[in-house]
C-alpha cells in the first residue's frame, strides 16, 4: 500500500451534507445522448479485481465466494508493502516489521481464493529484501525465478503477471539495496529479475511500479528513468485519493475521479515519450485513503468514487485493476467525523466483511455490529453492479456519451453490448432525485431495458444492520427519449435492448 508522499490529493471542497430526499426534474434540453458511432477503448473485465494480503488468513472459507458474487475477475498477491518483506518459500516476513499470517501461503491463496473465484492473478515479487527474518540483504532475483518455476511448472497455476517490487520509488518501502529507492539501481536490478524469471517461463509478463511525479533520492524522475532503461511488459500504478484525517465526501465523490483520470493521462504521456505508448497499464492498488481508513471506506461515498474510477479506467483502456483490498480487517482509529456521510463507527480497507467484530483478524473487536463473513460492503456492491449488469463485458467497447452542463450532479459512461447498449449513470447529489431523458443517435425504439441500481437508499439500511444489494428492474418496449430516475447518491446501470 501507499504512503504519504505518493499520489495524495488533499481535499479542498466542502462535503455534501445529508438531508431528506428531494426531486429535481431535468431542465429543458438536459438530455443525455449516447453516440454509438464514437468508438472508444476495448473493455477488459479484469479491471474488476481486488488485492489479497499475507497479513490476513487466506485459508478462511468463503473468501472466493465473496469475490465471485462481487463479479471480481482479477487478484493480486501477496499485497502491498509486505511484498518487499516477504519470502514466499517460507511464508515469513521481516522480523519486527511485517506480520505474515502462518496459513497465508501462496498455495492457499491460489487454491482457496484465486482458482475457485476464477481470478486472473498478478504476483508482486520481493525486490526490497532477502534473508528473512533479519531482511538485511537486497531482494534476490533467484528467489523470484524459483517462484515462477514453482507457480507455472511445478503447480501449473498459469500466473501470467509478475511485478518486481511494490512502490519501490517510495521511502516507506523496504529496500536494502546500497542505494535504496534509486531509479538506476532498480533498472539495473530489474534486468536480472527479467532474465531469470523469463528463463523459467518465457510466456509471463513482467511489470514495473510507476508513479508520475515521483523523484528518487538523487533527483531523477523515477518514471522517466525506469521507462527508458527497462524492458518491461507492463506498468503498475497505485492511486489513493486522500490523506488520512482529511477525508472529504464532496471531493471524493465529485473531484477525485477526475484527478485519477488526470494521473492516467499523465502516465500515458510518459509512456508515449518513452516510445512505449501501447504498454498495458495495471492499477495494482486503488482506494480512497492510504492509511487509517475511517467510516468513509464502508459508506456509499467510497462506493461512488470506486464506480467512477473504474469507469475512467475503461475510458483509458486499462486492462487490469485490483482494489485495496478484498478481505483484511478493520479498525476504529480512522476518521469517524460526523461531517462524513455514513452510519458506521469503524472503517477498513476490506470491501468484504471479515465477519465483524472479527477477533482476532482486525481492530474491531469493540464494535457491537455483527456483519456476516463475506457480506459485500458498499464498494463491492458497485463492482457487482458493473459486473452483473453487463456493463463490464470482455470484448465490448466504450462509446461516446454527452451530459449537458446543467446536469452538474450526473456522470455518464456508455458501452456497447452486442447489438445493444449499456449505460452507467451516477447521481452525485446526496439529497435530490434526478429524472433525465436519454437518447441514442439513430435509434428511436427498442424491446426492453434492464437496470441495476445501488445507492444511498440501499446503503442507509445498514443503519439498522441490513446490508442490501442492488435493486433490479425490467421494463418492456421503449421509444426515444427514455426517461430514467436516479435516486440520491446512486449508481445505475442500464442494458438497453434494441
Amino acid at each position: 500500500m501507499i504512503s504519504a508522499v505518493a499520489l495524495c490529493l488533499i481535499a479542498v471542497i466542502t462535503g455534501c451534507g445529508s438531508g431528506s430526499a428531494q426531486t429535481s426534474d431535468a431542465r429543458a434540453g438536459a438530455t443525455i445522448s449516447i453516440h454509438p458511432a464514437v468508438i472508444g477503448q476495448a473493455i477488459h473485465a479484469t479491471v474488476l479485481g481486488a488485492n489479497s494480503t499475507v497479513s490476513f488468513d487466506t485459508a478462511i472459507p468463503g473468501q472466493s465466494e465473496a469475490f465471485r458474487r462481487a463479479g471480481m475477475k482479477a487478484g493480486r498477491w501477496p499485497g502491498g508493502s509486505d511484498s518487499d518483506e516477504f519470502n514466499w518459500q517460507t511464508t515469513t516476513g521481516c522480523r519486527a516489521k511485517s506480520y505474515v499470517w502462518p496459513s497465508a501461503t501462496f498455495d492457499h491463496y491460489m487454491t482457496l481464493i484465486a482458482r475457485p473465484a476464477g481470478l486472473d492473478v498478478a504476483v508482486t515479487v520481493n525486490y526490497g529484501s532477502s534473508g528473512q527474518p533479519a531482511c538485511i540483504a537486497p531482494g534476490d532475483p533467484q528467489i523470484a525465478a524459483a517462484w515462477v518455476h514453482y507457480a507455472n511448472t511445478t503447480r501449473h497455476y498459469g500466473v501470467r503477471w509478475w511485478e518486481v517490487g511494490n512502490e519501490v520509488y517510495g521511502s516507506w518501502e523496504t529496500d536494502q539495496h546500497a542505494l535504496p529507492h534509486d531509479a538506476a539501481t532498480y533498472a539495473s536490478s530489474f534486468g536480472n529479475y527479467l532474465k531469470l524469471m523469463k528463463a523459467q517461463d518465457p510466456t509471463i509478463r513482467v511489470g514495473i511500479p510507476v508513479s508520475p511525479g515521483a523523484v528518487d533520492p538523487s533527483g531523477r524522475n523515477w518514471d522517466a528513468y525506469v521507462l527508458a532503461h527497462t524492458q518491461f511488459d507492463y506498468v503498475d500504478l497505485h492511486f489513493y485519493a486522500q490523506q488520512p484525517g482529511k477525508e472529504d465526501d464532496g471531493f471524493l465523490v465529485r473531484d477525485a475521479p477526475g484527478a485519477f483520470a488526470g494521473i492516467l493521462a499523465k502516465l500515458k504521456a510518459e509512456l508515449a515519450t518513452a516510445g512505449k505508448p501501447d504498454s498495458p497499464i495495471d492499477i495494482g492498488e486503488i482506494g480512497s485513503v492510504y492509511d487509517k481508513p475511517g467510516k468513509q471506506t464502508v459508506s456509499i461515498t467510497q462506493a461512488l468514487f470506486a464506480g467512477q474510477a473504474l469507469s475512467e479506467m475503461l475510458l483509458a483502456g486499462v486492462r487490469r485493476s485490483t482494489w485495496w483490498l478484498g478481505n483484511g480487517g478493520c479498525g476504529t482509529n480512522g476518521n469517524l467525523s460526523a461531517s462524513l456521510y455514513g452510519w458506521q463507527e469503524f472503517g477498513g480497507y476490506a470491501i468484504f466483511s471479515d465477519g465483524l467484530p472479527t477477533p482476532p483478524y482486525g481492530g474491531c473487536s469493540n464494535v457491537i455490529e455483527t456483519i456476516p463473513f463475506g457480506t459485500l460492503l458498499p464498494t463491492a456492491r458497485v463492482y457487482q453492479v458493473l459486473s452483473q449488469s453487463g456493463f463490464v463485458t470482455d470484448g465490448e467497447r466504450m462509446i461516446g456519451v454527452t451530459v449537458p452542463p446543467n446536469l452538474r450532479s450526473v456522470r455518464a459512461y456508455a458501452a456497447t453490448h452486442g447489438k445493444n447498449f449499456a449505460l452507467l449513470l451516477f447521481n452525485l447529489d446526496d439529497q435530490k432525485t434526478v429524472s433525465v431523458p436519454i437518447t441514442i443517435d439513430s435509434v428511436s425504439h427498442g424491446s426492453g431495458i434492464h437496470s441495476l441500481t445501488y445507492g444511498k437508499t440501499q446503503y442507509d439500511l445498514s443503519r439498522d444492520g441490513t446490508w442490501a444489494g442492488p435493486a433490479a428492474e425490467h421494463t418492456g418496449p421503449w421509444t426515444s427519449p427514455i426517461t430514467v430516475t436516479l435516486p440520491p447518491y446512486a449508481v445505475a446501470a442500464y442494458l438497453i435492448s434494441r
